[in-house]
Formats: structure tokens, sequence, C-alpha cells
């Protein structure tokens, strides 16, 4: 059996998009495109409302998952962290390796899912129960790279955005009703993708972190970003979440930004700005212990200290 190599190695991959009015096309290279040779290929379609597929890992095979048509969601999990994937796009596949367990979900009605695999079938290959797929996985495996960024709280998890959530973080800058005090972003999937690959570059620079707010379970609740890090200070916003969560993902995602630039990143201060007209948030940042150190005509300019989020946390201590 090969050794895991866990969620950092899991990754979105762009194919190439053929353009024609009579119809696009896009095509796959073995060893070019995917790190492997296409061994079997099956694909899941008619899946009933509310059904879910997959539950199982490879001892071995490495697959490449692509929405063939419609959309439907894919979650992996390598014994360390799990991360939602998105998938409805033709022209996007997801490379899934050995030793990572996969669940599929939230089927569209038209859906089909396409998988190349590395191999051929065999049953020996599987790992169909979650206990023998933790107990196959080394205890000094280590989280590494991009995984190593992610924050685990006590009811909800921030994991570092991936191509594969573009869309649902345009429907979030889009929605009239949950972005209305945020920047406005233009309604377009293409420039949503690009400023993700920017945003990408700068993540590595260890000069951004864009994280989706989500439950234990990947359910997504919204979004929340560290960003404009100075000699000693960061900034955060971009925190939007989904109407109908539940009430502590709100509270419990500002404490886990607070306690990951303060203590994982090693901040004294941490600076952000609210529109006045967001008089709740305003008032909410106030009673937490930030001060406002200037203001103009729209805006208030707020800034808190470690000492002062370490004396909030007591207050909401219920949520750690």
């Amino acid at each position: 059996m090969k050794n895991t190599i866990g969620l950092a190695k899991c990754k979105i991959v762009e194919l190439p998009k053929i353009l024609d009015t009579r119809g696009n096309l896009t095509f796959i290279e073995e060893n070019h495109h995917i790190p492997f040779e296409i061994k079997r290929v099956y694909y899941t379609y008619d899946v009933p409302g509310g059904e879910a597929r997959g539950g199982h890992a490879h001892k071995s095979q490495e697959e490449f998952i692509i929405a063939g048509s419609g959309s439907f969601d894919v979650i992996l999990d390598d014994g360390f962290n799990k991360k939602r994937y998105h998938m409805n796009r033709p022209y996007y596949g997801l490379y899934v390796p050995n030793m990572v367990w996969r669940e599929l979900d939230n089927f569209s009605s038209g859906s089909m899912c396409l998988v190349l695999a590395s191999d051929f079938f065999d049953e020996k290959d599987y790992m169909r129960q979650y206990e023998m797929f933790m107990e196959a996985i080394p205890t000094d495996n280590k989280e590494d790279g991009q995984s190593s960024k992610n924050i685990t709280g006590k009811n909800i998890n921030l994991r570092i955005v991936e191509l594969g959530d573009a869309q649902y973080i345009l429907d979030l800058r889009t929605s009239n009703v949950i972005s209305k005090y945020i920047s406005r972003t233009e309604n377009d999937i293409n420039k949503q993708i690009q400023w993700l690959k920017d945003y990408k570059i700068r993540e590595a620079e260890n000069k951004d972190y864009y994280f989706i707010i989500e439950s234990k379970k990947c359910q997504r609740y919204g979004a929340i970003r560290v960003y404009d890090l100075r000699a000693d200070s960061f900034s955060w916003g971009s925190w939007v979440i989904e109407r109908g969560s539940p009430a502590h993902v709100s509270i419990e995602s500002v404490l886990l930004i607070y306690a990951f630039g303060f203590y994982k990143l090693g901040f004294e201060k941490c600076h952000f700005e609210v529109r006045k007209v967001n008089k709740n948030v305003a008032a909410f940042h106030l009673r937490f212990g930030a001060n406002i150190v200037n203001e103009d005509e729209l805006t208030y300019y707020f800034e808190i200290d470690k000492f002062a989020f370490e004396k909030a946390k007591l207050k909401y201590n219920k949520y750690l």
C-alpha cells in the first residue's frame, strides 16, 4: 500500500476548453492533465434527490472526478481534515489520490458524475468501512502545506478556499441581502475564478488568507478573510454568513479568526472597518472590546489588541 498523502494533494484541475459556436470541446490526456494512466472509466447518473454516493477509500487507486453534466458535491477526508468541493463545470476535474475517503451528495437534477481511475476494478483495493480506513492511516501522518492553514473550532471549521468554491463565493457576494454591507462583486464566474487564482499566489506568499466557514460535516455557512498584513497588525473582513445558519456560527467564526491572527500569525493588534449603516455589526464590535480610532462620512475604523481579545474570550468561552 502507498503511504497516505492526504488532502494536500487533492486539487481542482482546469482542463482545456475549446470554444466553438457549434458546441465546446474539452479533452483529457493521461500523465499530462492527470498524474496517472487511465485504466478504467465509470459514471453515475439518475441519482435520486437526497441520495449520496461514494462512502469509501482506495488503498492504491487514484481517481479524477468530473461533473459531466449538472452539479454535485464531493466531500474528501484524509482522517485529519475534511474538505467539500462543489463540482459544476465539465472543464474542471478533481484529483483524488489514494487513501482519501470520499462521499458525494447534493446532486442536481440530470447530473452525471464521470470518474477516471488509475486501475481496474479490484474489491480488495476498497475500504468501505470508515473505521477500517482510519486504522489504515499511519499515526505519524502530519498535516502540511495548505491543510495546516485550516482552522478547527468547537462547532465549525475555517477551510482555505479552493477554485472549486468560486461559484459559492460569487453567490455569497452578489446576494443583495447578506452582502449589502461589503464591496460589490461583478456577477461573472470567470472573473471570480481569476480572482481566486491571483489570491492563491498571495496565499502562497503568506499575504492573504481566505476561508470558507463550514460545519463539522462540511456544510458551508459563509466566508471570512484575513488580509492587509502590516508590521504589527492584521485586518479581517469579507465576512458573510448565510441566512439560516446556526446562531453560533457568527461569534465562533470571529473568535477563530482573531485567534488565527493573534496566535498563529503572531500579531499584537488587529485593524478593520465597518460601514456606519451596518449598525448592528458596529455595536457588536464595540461590545467585543474593539475601539473606533477614526471615521469618515461612511465608515468606522476599528482596532483591537490581543489583550482585549483575551478578555473577550472569557465572555464567549462557551463557543471555544
